[in-house]
Protein backbone atom coordinates (compact mmCIF):
# COMPACT_ATOMS: atom_id res chain seq x y z
CA UNK A 1 0.00 0.00 0.00
CA UNK A 2 1.66 3.20 1.00
CA UNK A 3 5.09 1.59 1.82
CA UNK A 4 4.98 0.64 -2.19
CA UNK A 5 4.25 3.97 -3.11
CA UNK A 6 7.03 5.77 -1.21
CA UNK A 7 9.41 3.53 -2.12
CA UNK A 8 9.29 4.69 -5.90
CA UNK A 9 9.16 8.12 -4.97
CA UNK A 10 9.58 10.46 -2.38
CA UNK A 11 6.39 12.26 -3.83
CA UNK A 12 3.67 10.89 -1.79
CA UNK A 13 0.58 10.74 -4.43
CA UNK A 14 -1.03 12.33 -7.26
CA UNK A 15 -3.19 14.60 -6.22
CA UNK A 16 -7.15 14.21 -7.34
CA UNK A 17 -8.41 16.47 -9.74
CA UNK A 18 -9.73 19.99 -8.14
CA UNK A 19 -13.98 18.45 -8.28
CA UNK A 20 -13.06 15.14 -6.80
CA UNK A 21 -14.52 14.50 -3.43
CA UNK A 22 -11.83 13.40 -0.93
CA UNK A 23 -12.64 12.43 2.60
CA UNK A 24 -10.75 11.48 5.61
CA UNK A 25 -11.13 7.39 6.73
CA UNK A 26 -11.88 7.78 10.44
CA UNK A 27 -8.64 7.24 13.05
CA UNK A 28 -8.77 8.47 16.28
CA UNK A 29 -12.22 9.04 18.71
CA UNK A 30 -12.31 12.52 19.10
CA UNK A 31 -13.27 13.55 22.87
CA UNK A 32 -16.60 14.92 24.70
CA UNK A 33 -16.80 18.03 26.50
CA UNK A 34 -16.70 17.14 30.31
CA UNK A 35 -18.16 19.09 32.97
CA UNK A 36 -15.04 18.09 35.18
CA UNK A 37 -11.97 19.48 36.21
CA UNK A 38 -8.14 18.98 34.60
CA UNK A 39 -7.23 15.46 35.29
CA UNK A 40 -5.53 15.49 38.73
CA UNK A 41 -2.18 14.23 39.70
CA UNK A 42 0.95 14.04 41.81
CA UNK A 43 3.17 15.04 39.62
CA UNK A 44 5.70 17.01 40.97
CA UNK A 45 7.93 18.21 38.12
CA UNK A 46 5.67 20.59 36.46
CA UNK A 47 4.02 23.57 38.46
CA UNK A 48 2.91 25.89 35.80
CA UNK A 49 0.13 28.01 36.69
CA UNK A 50 -3.56 27.00 35.26
CA UNK A 51 -5.17 30.07 35.14
CA UNK A 52 -2.63 31.80 32.80
CA UNK A 53 -5.39 31.76 29.87
CA UNK A 54 -7.32 33.97 32.42
CA UNK A 55 -5.81 37.08 31.79
CA UNK A 56 -7.90 39.91 30.58
CA UNK A 57 -8.59 40.05 26.94
CA UNK A 58 -8.80 42.41 24.53
CA UNK A 59 -9.06 43.46 20.91
CA UNK A 60 -5.25 43.92 20.65
CA UNK A 61 -4.01 40.82 22.35
CA UNK A 62 -6.93 38.73 21.67
CA UNK A 63 -4.66 36.04 19.40
CA UNK A 64 -1.86 35.75 22.21
CA UNK A 65 -5.04 35.05 24.53
CA UNK A 66 -5.91 32.28 22.65
CA UNK A 67 -3.20 30.46 22.47
CA UNK A 68 -2.74 30.65 26.36
CA UNK A 69 -6.41 29.06 26.32
CA UNK A 70 -4.54 26.27 24.27
CA UNK A 71 -1.70 25.67 26.36
CA UNK A 72 -3.99 25.63 29.44
CA UNK A 73 -6.40 22.84 28.40
CA UNK A 74 -3.61 20.80 26.88
CA UNK A 75 -4.73 17.22 27.42
CA UNK A 76 -4.20 13.48 25.68
CA UNK A 77 -7.39 11.64 25.47
CA UNK A 78 -8.06 9.48 28.24
CA UNK A 79 -10.92 6.50 28.98
CA UNK A 80 -13.01 9.00 30.48
CA UNK A 81 -13.42 10.96 26.82
CA UNK A 82 -15.95 9.40 24.36
CA UNK A 83 -17.01 10.18 20.93
CA UNK A 84 -18.52 13.36 19.98
CA UNK A 85 -21.76 13.57 18.00
CA UNK A 86 -21.04 15.30 14.70
CA UNK A 87 -24.39 14.85 13.05
CA UNK A 88 -26.45 17.05 15.12
CA UNK A 89 -25.76 20.30 16.46
CA UNK A 90 -27.13 21.37 19.88
CA UNK A 91 -26.49 25.12 21.50
CA UNK A 92 -26.73 26.12 24.96
CA UNK A 93 -30.32 27.01 25.99
CA UNK A 94 -30.59 31.11 25.17
CA UNK A 95 -32.84 31.77 28.03
CA UNK A 96 -30.27 30.74 30.54
CA UNK A 97 -28.33 33.43 29.10
CA UNK A 98 -30.80 36.44 28.05
CA UNK A 99 -31.47 39.53 30.84
CA UNK A 100 -34.49 39.78 32.51
CA UNK A 101 -38.27 40.70 31.02
CA UNK A 102 -36.84 39.36 27.38
CA UNK A 103 -39.28 38.99 24.98
CA UNK A 104 -39.37 35.10 24.88
CA UNK A 105 -40.45 35.14 21.27
CA UNK A 106 -37.16 37.50 20.23
CA UNK A 107 -34.95 35.40 22.21
CA UNK A 108 -36.08 32.28 19.93
CA UNK A 109 -36.05 33.90 16.85
CA UNK A 110 -31.61 35.18 18.09
CA UNK A 111 -31.48 31.40 19.22
CA UNK A 112 -32.81 29.50 15.83
CA UNK A 113 -31.34 32.28 13.67
CA UNK A 114 -27.58 31.61 15.21
CA UNK A 115 -28.06 28.10 15.16
CA UNK A 116 -28.46 28.14 11.01
CA UNK A 117 -25.89 30.57 11.09
CA UNK A 118 -23.53 27.82 12.47
CA UNK A 119 -24.51 24.97 10.31
CA UNK A 120 -24.23 26.90 6.85
CA UNK A 121 -20.51 28.21 8.45
CA UNK A 122 -19.81 24.58 9.02
CA UNK A 123 -21.21 23.07 5.66
CA UNK A 124 -19.16 25.64 3.69
CA UNK A 125 -15.98 24.53 5.75
CA UNK A 126 -16.84 20.96 4.71
CA UNK A 127 -17.00 21.99 1.34
CA UNK A 128 -14.08 24.24 1.13
CA UNK A 129 -16.65 26.74 0.19
CA UNK A 130 -14.44 29.65 1.51
CA UNK A 131 -16.12 32.90 0.07
CA UNK A 132 -19.45 31.44 1.24
CA UNK A 133 -17.78 30.61 4.79
CA UNK A 134 -16.92 34.27 4.99
CA UNK A 135 -20.14 35.57 3.33
CA UNK A 136 -22.21 34.15 6.45
CA UNK A 137 -20.18 36.05 9.00
CA UNK A 138 -20.75 39.44 7.33
CA UNK A 139 -23.91 39.15 6.62
CA UNK A 140 -25.00 38.00 9.61
CA UNK A 141 -25.91 40.91 11.20
CA UNK A 142 -27.33 42.84 8.60
CA UNK A 143 -30.19 40.18 8.51
CA UNK A 144 -31.13 40.56 12.06
CA UNK A 145 -34.64 42.81 12.79
CA UNK A 146 -34.33 45.38 15.46
CA UNK A 147 -34.80 43.65 18.57
CA UNK A 148 -33.20 40.63 17.71
CA UNK A 149 -29.86 42.58 17.16
CA UNK A 150 -29.96 44.59 20.35
CA UNK A 151 -30.68 41.47 22.74
CA UNK A 152 -27.74 39.85 20.67
CA UNK A 153 -25.39 42.57 21.20
CA UNK A 154 -26.33 42.67 25.28
CA UNK A 155 -23.54 41.68 27.59
CA UNK A 156 -25.29 38.76 29.08
CA UNK A 157 -24.86 36.96 25.50
CA UNK A 158 -21.74 37.42 25.14
CA UNK A 159 -20.99 34.22 26.70
CA UNK A 160 -23.52 32.21 24.70
CA UNK A 161 -22.25 33.88 21.94
CA UNK A 162 -18.77 32.37 22.80
CA UNK A 163 -20.53 28.87 23.59
CA UNK A 164 -22.35 28.53 20.29
CA UNK A 165 -19.15 29.49 18.57
CA UNK A 166 -17.37 27.06 20.22
CA UNK A 167 -19.50 24.20 19.79
CA UNK A 168 -19.48 25.15 16.01
CA UNK A 169 -15.80 24.86 15.35
CA UNK A 170 -15.41 21.86 17.47
CA UNK A 171 -17.67 20.10 14.77
CA UNK A 172 -15.21 21.51 11.94
CA UNK A 173 -12.08 20.04 14.19
CA UNK A 174 -14.07 17.03 14.20
CA UNK A 175 -14.58 16.45 10.00
CA UNK A 176 -10.91 17.65 9.53
CA UNK A 177 -9.16 15.97 12.60
CA UNK A 178 -8.93 12.66 10.29
CA UNK A 179 -6.85 14.72 7.76
CA UNK A 180 -3.79 14.47 9.64
CA UNK A 181 -3.13 10.86 8.46
CA UNK A 182 -3.97 11.22 4.48
CA UNK A 183 -3.16 12.17 1.50
CA UNK A 184 -5.02 15.21 0.90
CA UNK A 185 -5.05 17.19 -2.77
CA UNK A 186 -3.15 20.70 -2.61
CA UNK A 187 -5.95 22.64 -3.75
CA UNK A 188 -7.78 21.58 -0.08
CA UNK A 189 -4.75 21.58 1.58
CA UNK A 190 -4.45 25.81 0.47
CA UNK A 191 -7.93 26.28 1.14
CA UNK A 192 -7.45 25.02 4.71
CA UNK A 193 -4.15 27.30 5.15
CA UNK A 194 -5.98 30.67 3.79
CA UNK A 195 -9.22 30.01 6.22
CA UNK A 196 -6.75 29.21 9.03
CA UNK A 197 -4.74 32.34 7.87
CA UNK A 198 -7.80 35.16 6.91
CA UNK A 199 -10.78 33.85 8.81
CA UNK A 200 -10.05 36.14 12.17
CA UNK A 201 -8.86 38.98 10.27
CA UNK A 202 -12.22 38.87 8.68
CA UNK A 203 -14.34 38.35 12.15
CA UNK A 204 -12.37 41.26 13.12
CA UNK A 205 -13.36 43.77 9.95
CA UNK A 206 -16.89 42.47 10.01
CA UNK A 207 -17.42 42.85 13.91
CA UNK A 208 -15.23 45.80 14.45
CA UNK A 209 -19.00 48.15 14.88
CA UNK A 210 -20.22 45.72 17.13
CA UNK A 211 -19.51 45.91 20.84
CA UNK A 212 -16.25 44.45 22.17
CA UNK A 213 -17.47 41.80 24.35
CA UNK A 214 -19.30 41.08 21.13
CA UNK A 215 -16.37 40.78 19.06
CA UNK A 216 -14.11 39.14 21.60
CA UNK A 217 -16.91 36.25 22.08
CA UNK A 218 -16.79 35.44 18.74
CA UNK A 219 -12.75 36.14 17.80
CA UNK A 220 -11.35 33.97 20.77
CA UNK A 221 -12.71 30.46 19.19
CA UNK A 222 -11.88 31.53 15.76
CA UNK A 223 -8.34 32.28 16.86
CA UNK A 224 -8.21 28.69 18.66
CA UNK A 225 -9.90 26.68 15.93
CA UNK A 226 -7.22 28.69 13.27
CA UNK A 227 -4.55 28.04 15.49
CA UNK A 228 -5.57 24.37 15.30
CA UNK A 229 -6.21 24.46 11.42
CA UNK A 230 -2.66 25.14 10.75
CA UNK A 231 -1.52 22.73 13.28
CA UNK A 232 -3.34 20.21 11.41
CA UNK A 233 -1.65 21.25 8.09
CA UNK A 234 1.79 21.03 9.97
CA UNK A 235 1.16 17.22 11.11
CA UNK A 236 0.08 16.51 7.51
CA UNK A 237 2.74 17.36 6.35
CA UNK A 238 5.20 16.27 8.83
CA UNK A 239 3.68 12.31 8.53
CA UNK A 240 3.93 12.59 4.90
CA UNK A 241 7.83 13.71 5.19
CA UNK A 242 8.52 11.08 7.71
CA UNK A 243 6.44 7.78 5.91
CA UNK A 244 8.90 8.78 3.15
CA UNK A 245 11.65 7.88 5.56
CA UNK A 246 10.24 5.32 7.77
CA UNK A 247 8.53 3.63 4.96
CA UNK A 248 11.78 2.01 3.75
CA UNK A 249 13.00 -1.05 5.34
CA UNK A 250 16.94 -0.09 4.92
CA UNK A 251 15.79 3.55 6.64
CA UNK A 252 14.59 1.09 9.58
CA UNK A 253 17.30 -1.56 9.83
CA UNK A 254 19.54 1.90 10.05
CA UNK A 255 17.70 3.67 12.64
CA UNK A 256 17.84 0.85 14.78
CA UNK A 257 21.54 -0.15 14.28
CA UNK A 258 22.81 3.40 15.03
CA UNK A 259 20.21 3.72 18.05
CA UNK A 260 21.50 0.83 20.09
CA UNK A 261 25.07 1.28 19.49
CA UNK A 262 24.81 5.28 20.28
CA UNK A 263 22.27 5.72 23.02
CA UNK A 264 22.63 4.81 26.47
CA UNK A 265 19.23 5.12 27.70
CA UNK A 266 20.57 5.58 31.19
CA UNK A 267 22.68 8.44 30.01
CA UNK A 268 19.54 10.18 27.55
CA UNK A 269 17.19 10.61 31.19
CA UNK A 270 19.85 12.01 33.33
CA UNK A 271 20.12 14.61 30.81
CA UNK A 272 16.71 15.04 29.75
CA UNK A 273 16.27 15.21 33.64
CA UNK A 274 13.33 12.63 33.89
CA UNK A 275 11.75 12.54 37.20
CA UNK A 276 12.82 9.38 39.61
CA UNK A 277 9.15 7.81 39.14
CA UNK A 278 9.11 7.48 35.02
CA UNK A 279 12.61 6.33 34.89
CA UNK A 280 12.16 2.40 35.09
CA UNK A 281 8.93 3.03 32.44
CA UNK A 282 11.41 5.30 30.02
CA UNK A 283 14.04 2.60 29.70
CA UNK A 284 11.88 -0.02 29.22
CA UNK A 285 10.59 2.24 26.48
CA UNK A 286 13.48 3.23 24.99
CA UNK A 287 15.03 -0.29 25.61
CA UNK A 288 11.73 -2.27 23.79
CA UNK A 289 9.07 0.16 22.38
CA UNK A 290 11.72 1.59 20.34
CA UNK A 291 12.94 -1.11 18.59
CA UNK A 292 8.88 -2.61 17.85
CA UNK A 293 8.05 0.91 16.57
CA UNK A 294 10.79 0.18 13.83
CA UNK A 295 9.39 -3.40 13.12
CA UNK A 296 9.59 -5.44 10.79
CA UNK A 297 13.40 -4.36 10.49
CA UNK A 298 16.62 -6.84 9.93
CA UNK A 299 18.96 -6.37 12.74
CA UNK A 300 22.32 -5.75 11.20
CA UNK A 301 24.67 -6.69 13.51
CA UNK A 302 22.90 -8.13 17.18
CA UNK A 303 26.43 -8.36 18.71
CA UNK A 304 27.04 -4.80 18.41
CA UNK A 305 24.94 -3.22 20.60
CA UNK A 306 25.35 -1.04 24.13
CA UNK A 307 25.58 -3.60 26.80
CA UNK A 308 22.10 -1.70 28.29
CA UNK A 309 20.42 -3.57 25.42
CA UNK A 310 21.39 -6.98 26.29
CA UNK A 311 20.68 -6.68 29.83
CA UNK A 312 17.80 -8.71 30.95
CA UNK A 313 15.42 -6.80 32.90
CA UNK A 314 14.49 -6.78 36.55
CA UNK A 315 11.10 -7.34 37.63
CA UNK A 316 10.54 -4.20 38.60
CA UNK A 317 11.42 -2.80 34.99
CA UNK A 318 8.73 -5.10 33.66
CA UNK A 319 6.03 -4.35 35.82
CA UNK A 320 6.51 -0.51 35.23
CA UNK A 321 6.30 -1.35 31.46
CA UNK A 322 2.60 -1.61 31.67
CA UNK A 323 1.68 -0.72 27.94
CA UNK A 324 4.55 -2.62 25.44
CA UNK A 325 3.93 -2.08 21.83
CA UNK A 326 3.96 -5.17 19.91
CA UNK A 327 6.69 -5.90 17.40
CA UNK A 328 5.40 -6.10 13.63
CA UNK A 329 5.70 -9.26 11.42
CA UNK A 330 5.57 -9.56 7.88
CA UNK A 331 6.66 -6.86 4.84
CA UNK A 332 4.50 -4.13 5.04
CA UNK A 333 5.43 -1.22 7.83
CA UNK A 334 2.36 -0.04 9.66
CA UNK A 335 2.85 3.29 9.73
CA UNK A 336 1.49 5.88 10.91
CA UNK A 337 -1.10 4.51 13.59
CA UNK A 338 1.25 2.22 15.28
CA UNK A 339 3.24 5.28 16.56
CA UNK A 340 -0.34 7.63 17.04
CA UNK A 341 -1.85 4.53 19.13
CA UNK A 342 1.75 4.83 21.53
CA UNK A 343 1.37 8.35 21.81
CA UNK A 344 -2.31 8.10 22.73
CA UNK A 345 -1.20 5.25 25.38
CA UNK A 346 1.41 7.96 26.96
CA UNK A 347 -1.07 8.94 30.04
CA UNK A 348 -1.39 5.79 30.86
CA UNK A 349 2.03 4.77 30.51
CA UNK A 350 2.47 7.79 32.75
CA UNK A 351 -0.69 8.04 34.70
CA UNK A 352 0.81 10.70 37.78
CA UNK A 353 1.88 13.15 35.01
CA UNK A 354 -0.46 16.20 33.48
CA UNK A 355 -0.20 16.10 29.76
CA UNK A 356 2.35 19.23 29.78
CA UNK A 357 4.94 17.92 32.02
CA UNK A 358 4.64 14.35 29.20
CA UNK A 359 4.95 16.77 26.11
CA UNK A 360 8.19 18.85 27.68
CA UNK A 361 9.50 15.59 28.84
CA UNK A 362 9.35 13.40 25.86
CA UNK A 363 10.76 16.47 24.01
CA UNK A 364 13.56 16.92 25.86
CA UNK A 365 14.31 13.23 25.85
CA UNK A 366 14.00 13.70 21.62
CA UNK A 367 16.62 16.52 21.83
CA UNK A 368 19.03 14.48 23.87
CA UNK A 369 19.16 11.65 21.71
CA UNK A 370 19.56 13.66 18.72
CA UNK A 371 22.37 15.17 20.03
CA UNK A 372 24.11 12.38 20.78
CA UNK A 373 23.34 10.37 17.08
CA UNK A 374 24.82 13.73 15.49
CA UNK A 375 27.88 13.53 17.66
CA UNK A 376 28.39 9.71 17.08
CA UNK A 377 28.25 10.45 13.16
CA UNK A 378 24.83 8.48 12.79
CA UNK A 379 24.48 7.62 9.28
CA UNK A 380 20.44 7.62 9.99
CA UNK A 381 20.25 11.14 11.67
CA UNK A 382 17.70 12.48 9.09
CA UNK A 383 15.42 10.07 9.58
CA UNK A 384 15.81 10.05 13.08
CA UNK A 385 14.80 13.86 12.55
CA UNK A 386 12.19 13.41 10.66
CA UNK A 387 10.59 11.51 12.78
CA UNK A 388 10.75 13.68 15.86
CA UNK A 389 9.56 16.31 13.70
CA UNK A 390 6.53 13.86 13.43
CA UNK A 391 6.12 12.31 16.36
CA UNK A 392 6.19 15.72 18.42
CA UNK A 393 3.99 17.96 16.28
CA UNK A 394 1.40 14.44 16.17
CA UNK A 395 1.42 14.21 20.20
CA UNK A 396 1.06 18.26 20.82
CA UNK A 397 -1.33 17.93 17.71
CA UNK A 398 -3.28 15.44 20.08
CA UNK A 399 -3.22 17.27 23.15
CA UNK A 400 -4.66 20.54 21.95
CA UNK A 401 -7.48 18.91 19.75
CA UNK A 402 -8.25 16.67 23.16
CA UNK A 403 -8.48 19.33 24.86
CA UNK A 404 -10.30 22.08 23.09
CA UNK A 405 -12.95 18.75 22.07
CA UNK A 406 -13.40 18.04 25.52
CA UNK A 407 -13.97 21.35 27.11
CA UNK A 408 -16.25 24.35 26.29
CA UNK A 409 -15.84 27.85 27.77
CA UNK A 410 -18.10 27.67 30.81
CA UNK A 411 -16.41 23.86 31.32
CA UNK A 412 -13.36 25.37 31.66
CA UNK A 413 -13.81 28.22 33.90
CA UNK A 414 -15.14 25.67 36.11
CA UNK A 415 -12.35 23.11 35.97
CA UNK A 416 -9.30 25.70 36.03
CA UNK A 417 -11.13 26.85 39.47
CA UNK A 418 -11.59 23.94 41.03
CA UNK A 419 -7.85 22.62 39.78
CA UNK A 420 -5.92 24.14 42.91
CA UNK A 421 -8.71 22.49 44.79
CA UNK A 422 -8.64 19.18 44.13
CA UNK A 423 -6.05 16.35 45.17
CA UNK A 424 -4.57 13.57 43.41
CA UNK A 425 -6.25 11.24 42.12
CA UNK A 426 -5.94 8.13 39.72
CA UNK A 427 -6.52 8.24 36.18
CA UNK A 428 -8.33 5.10 34.62
CA UNK A 429 -6.02 2.85 32.26
CA UNK A 430 -6.07 1.30 29.74
CA UNK A 431 -5.08 0.11 26.51
CA UNK A 432 -6.59 2.31 23.78
CA UNK A 433 -7.56 0.43 20.79
CA UNK A 434 -6.76 1.98 17.30
CA UNK A 435 -9.02 1.76 14.69
CA UNK A 436 -8.48 -0.70 11.58
CA UNK A 437 -9.79 2.09 9.16
CA UNK A 438 -7.00 3.80 9.62
CA UNK A 439 -4.86 0.53 9.18
CA UNK A 440 -6.65 0.54 5.86
CA UNK A 441 -6.79 4.34 4.62
CA UNK A 442 -3.89 6.20 6.37
CA UNK A 443 -1.45 7.24 3.66
CA UNK A 444 -3.34 5.89 0.98
CA UNK A 445 -4.89 7.92 -2.33
CA UNK A 446 -8.79 7.18 -2.58
CA UNK A 447 -8.30 5.37 -6.42
CA UNK A 448 -12.24 5.49 -7.21
CA UNK A 449 -13.62 8.13 -9.48
CA UNK A 450 -15.78 10.18 -7.89
CA UNK A 451 -18.82 11.63 -10.04
CA UNK A 452 -20.94 14.72 -9.77
CA UNK A 453 -24.70 15.19 -9.91
CA UNK A 454 -25.21 16.16 -13.68
CA UNK A 455 -28.91 17.35 -11.89
CA UNK A 456 -27.16 19.90 -9.57
CA UNK A 457 -24.71 21.82 -11.56
CA UNK A 458 -21.10 23.28 -10.12
CA UNK A 459 -23.09 24.38 -7.10
CA UNK A 460 -23.45 20.47 -6.05
CA UNK A 461 -20.68 19.05 -4.31
CA UNK A 462 -18.89 15.76 -5.62
CA UNK A 463 -20.97 12.27 -4.79
CA UNK A 464 -19.05 10.80 -2.36
CA UNK A 465 -20.78 7.25 -1.71
CA UNK A 466 -17.78 5.27 -3.51
CA UNK A 467 -15.55 6.63 -0.83
CA UNK A 468 -17.33 6.72 2.25
CA UNK A 469 -20.71 6.21 4.19
CA UNK A 470 -23.36 9.27 3.23
CA UNK A 471 -25.07 10.73 5.86
CA UNK A 472 -26.57 14.36 5.94
CA UNK A 473 -23.68 16.45 7.80
CA UNK A 474 -26.34 18.20 10.64
CA UNK A 475 -29.99 16.26 10.76
CA UNK A 476 -32.27 18.73 9.55
CA UNK A 477 -34.82 17.41 11.79
CA UNK A 478 -33.06 18.50 14.87
CA UNK A 479 -33.97 22.46 14.29
CA UNK A 480 -36.10 22.24 16.93
CA UNK A 481 -34.13 20.05 19.34
CA UNK A 482 -34.53 20.65 23.20
CA UNK A 483 -33.16 24.03 24.51
CA UNK A 484 -29.82 22.68 26.17
CA UNK A 485 -28.34 24.28 29.59
CA UNK A 486 -25.68 26.41 29.85
CA UNK A 487 -23.44 23.45 30.62
CA UNK A 488 -22.05 21.13 27.72
CA UNK A 489 -24.52 19.67 26.21
CA UNK A 490 -24.89 15.93 26.44
CA UNK A 491 -24.55 14.66 23.07
CA UNK A 492 -24.78 10.84 22.11
CA UNK A 493 -21.79 9.05 20.41
CA UNK A 494 -21.72 8.98 16.84
CA UNK A 495 -19.64 6.79 14.51
CA UNK A 496 -17.07 8.57 13.62
CA UNK A 497 -17.09 6.99 10.06
CA UNK A 498 -20.02 8.62 9.00
CA UNK A 499 -19.08 11.49 10.06
CA UNK A 500 -19.14 13.34 6.85
CA UNK A 501 -21.43 12.73 3.80
CA UNK A 502 -22.68 14.56 0.73
CA UNK A 503 -25.83 16.22 -0.20
CA UNK A 504 -27.59 15.15 -3.68
CA UNK A 505 -29.97 17.21 -3.88
CA UNK A 506 -30.05 19.76 -6.74
CA UNK A 507 -30.19 22.77 -4.10
CA UNK A 508 -27.41 23.04 -1.47
CA UNK A 509 -29.04 26.10 0.45
CA UNK A 510 -29.29 25.87 4.19
CA UNK A 511 -31.08 28.25 4.86
CA UNK A 512 -33.69 28.25 7.59
CA UNK A 513 -33.59 24.63 7.50
CA UNK A 514 -36.64 23.47 8.31
CA UNK A 515 -38.18 26.37 9.73
CA UNK A 516 -40.75 27.01 7.55
CA UNK A 517 -44.00 26.67 10.69
CA UNK A 518 -41.36 28.91 12.78
CA UNK A 519 -43.71 32.03 12.96
CA UNK A 520 -40.90 33.96 14.68
CA UNK A 521 -38.43 33.49 11.65
CA UNK A 522 -41.23 35.05 9.33
CA UNK A 523 -40.37 38.55 10.38
CA UNK A 524 -36.22 38.31 9.41
CA UNK A 525 -36.92 38.59 5.45
CA UNK A 526 -33.30 38.62 4.69
CA UNK A 527 -32.39 35.47 6.15
CA UNK A 528 -33.21 33.68 3.23
CA UNK A 529 -31.19 35.70 1.08
CA UNK A 530 -28.29 35.58 3.50
CA UNK A 531 -28.19 31.97 2.96
CA UNK A 532 -27.93 31.81 -0.53
CA UNK A 533 -25.78 30.74 -2.39
CA UNK A 534 -22.45 32.71 -3.06
CA UNK A 535 -22.52 33.38 -7.26
CA UNK A 536 -18.51 32.99 -6.76
CA UNK A 537 -19.05 28.90 -6.37
CA UNK A 538 -19.31 28.78 -10.54
CA UNK A 539 -16.03 30.12 -10.35
CA UNK A 540 -14.76 27.00 -9.24
CA UNK A 541 -14.12 28.04 -5.34
CA UNK A 542 -16.26 24.43 -4.40
CA UNK A 543 -13.81 22.17 -3.41
CA UNK A 544 -15.41 19.25 -1.49
CA UNK A 545 -13.70 17.54 0.83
Amino acid sequence: MYSKLIRTSVSIAPQPPADTAVFPSPTTSFTARSSGSFPSSDCSCHTSSRSSGDSTATLENVASHSGRIIHQMLQLPTTEDSSIDNDTLQLPDINDYVPVNTDSKVAAALAALYRSHCISVIDSFRYCKERNLRHYFSAFHGTLTVPVQKLLTHPNLAPWIKECDWLMYQKMIAFVAPLTTQVVPKLVLDTFSSISQRLTTHIADTFKAQPMHVSLARLIPAHIFCNLLRHMLDVNQSANAAAAWLCHPDNRNQMWFDFKTLVDPKEMISKANIPSCAEQATEQILKHDVRALLTPITDLNPAAAHPFYTKPDSEGSIQSHKYPVQSSTGDDYNFPDKWISFILNLPFAFPNHRTKCIIEKIDALWDCILRRLTLGGAQSFSAWWMTKVFFHEMMLWQAEKGGFMRYTPSTLQSASARADQQGPSNIPMRQPSYPDSVKNGSFTAPNTQNTVDSRSGLDTPASVESIHPARSSLERSQVDAEPQSNNAPNEKPADISENIASFHASNNDDSAIDLDDDSMLMTVGKYGDMMASDPADAEGDVVVI
